[in-house]
């Protein structure tokens, strides 16, 4: 919920929506707007402000509700200021409560944590956001692709490159001409399961000790007879790393979807068309899981020294491992690029 200033939403210094509504006032808006944002929220929401030019609305609302939880960044500034800056140790981020409140979870936070748990804390709690690279935005032009494909699909029951081609939108027609190898790879090795009753993107949301697990399954396949399976695909090439997270990613699928009668998942490589089949016990899955929720609750949110090469906010004060580098590094190469950047489609997919 952006823009709560005394201001209400203007931008730059002008307000447009008043040139067009007679009477139009700002606050009454934002003051719905805040009212609409927090009547929606299913389970938490988040509202930011900047420093002190917050309006009084919303002031009055978080000092005299017991149920808002709240933290601030002392001595605020943007992250481009504060990246930019040489006294990053200036900058103290006071621990909120949101640890003794259900965890929002998705694969991506699970194995964001398993790198390092200080990272985690700084992404998924303080919202520090993470710059969108290269291979992010490849991951999302090829599941963007690999929905439009699977959702003609379902809808048009057709199965060749050529006849699918016809209903592909424009704005996706020049990729999918591009990685025609790639694609006619695709429908070959799954000719027989997408001509059953096919879901893509089918969206997940299920509870787990003290967790709020959600994320959607890029393709489910539903059997009229035996156990239905879900599919993952991961957008470049294969390696036995990316392959063991990719196992772990079905397993949750399976337990979102428990009631779905799923025995078996599939992992599929865009890059290199590596395709496996793997099965599937829920009751290890969910004593997994169930471990890896206990681990996030109970942290402390130490740094994990292994992960700091790969790791942006190590060249950073604010980082405890924080080394005064002997050389920079571009954004890219504080990646791991072992791992399949897919801007978290699991739960935003960009269609």
């Amino acid at each position: 919920m952006p823009r709560m200033s005394k201001e209400g939403y203007k931008f730059r210094n002008y307000d447009p929506l008043s040139e067009i509504f007679e009477n139009y006032d700002s606050l009454k808006d934002l003051e719905r707007a805040i009212y609409v944002g927090l009547t929606r929220a299913q389970s938490l929401v988040r509202i930011t402000c900047a420093g002190s030019n917050q309006s009084e609305y919303f002031t009055r609302l978080i000092t005299h509700n017991e149920k808002f939880i709240s933290f601030s960044i002392h001595k605020q500034k943007s992250l481009s200021e504060f990246f930019s800056s040489q006294n990053q140790e200036e900058v103290v981020l006071t621990e909120s409560e949101m640890v003794s409140n259900p965890l929002e979870l998705t694969h991506y936070k699970l194995i964001e944590f398993d790198k390092c748990p200080f990272s985690y804390k700084l992404r998924f709690y303080y919202g520090f956001i993470m710059p969108i690279l290269g291979p992010m935005y490849y991951g999302s032009k090829v599941h963007n692709l690999l929905y439009q494909i699977n959702k003609i699909i379902s809808e048009e029951r057709v199965f060749t490159y050529d006849k699918i081609r016809n209903f592909i939108q424009k704005e996706h027609s020049p990729f999918y001409q591009e990685k025609e190898k790639e694609v006619r790879d695709y429908l070959t090795k799954f000719k027989n399961d997408i001509k059953g009753k096919i879901y893509p993107e089918k969206p997940f949301e299920f509870s787990l000790g003290n967790s709020i697990i959600a994320g959607r399954v890029d393709l489910f396949l539903k059997k009229k007879v035996g156990s239905n399976k879900v599919i993952e695909f991961k957008s470049g090439m294969s390696n036995k790393n990316k392959e063991q997270n990719v196992v772990e990613q079905l397993k949750l699928y399976a337990l979102a979807l428990k009631n779905e009668n799923i025995t078996k998942g599939v992992y599929y490589f865009f890059g290199d068309g590596k395709k496996e089949e793997i099965k599937i016990n829920n009751k290890q899955a969910t004593i997994n899981f169930l471990e890896s929720v206990d681990k996030i609750s109970k942290s402390n949110f130490d740094p994990n020294q292994k992960s700091c090469a790969n790791c942006i906010f190590s060249r950073f004060k604010i980082c405890p491992n924080y080394e005064s580098p002997k050389k920079e590094k571009t954004l890219e190469e504080f990646y791991d690029h072992e791992l399949d950047y897919d801007l978290e489609l699991d739960n935003n997919p960009v269609i």
